[in-house]
């Protein structure tokens, strides 16, 4: 059971249709997503870090910052947060694919 509205469960599903490619991702949010969700493999104990891509936001994403599913192997962060947020969002969404 979700704690989720089921509208944000949809624009969390939507991600997957916005992706950029990776070479239009900003490097330093890139590296900051990289932090992120290695340090959060490491402290749960995961084997692999997911790979990491990059969503452009729209309105079929709409406030949504990150999605992952369980057991997923890659996450997706939007691609206009601050290297901060990037860390941030990583690290939680590596935590539901882990």
């Amino acid at each position: 059971m979700s704690n989720y509205s089921p509208g944000v469960l949809e624009h969390a599903r939507n991600t997957t249709n916005h992706l950029i490619p990776d070479l239009l991702a900003a490097p330093m949010r890139i590296t900051a997503a990289e932090f992120g969700a290695k340090k959060a493999t490491e402290l749960m104990g995961g084997r692999t870090t997911p790979a990491i891509k990059f969503f452009r936001e729209s309105s079929d994403t709409g406030d949504v910052e990150g999605s992952a599913a369980c057991g997923d192997s890659e996450i997706h962060v939007r691609s206009n947060l601050s290297p901060e947020q990037c860390v941030e969002v990583a690290a939680h969404e590596t935590a539901h694919a882990l």
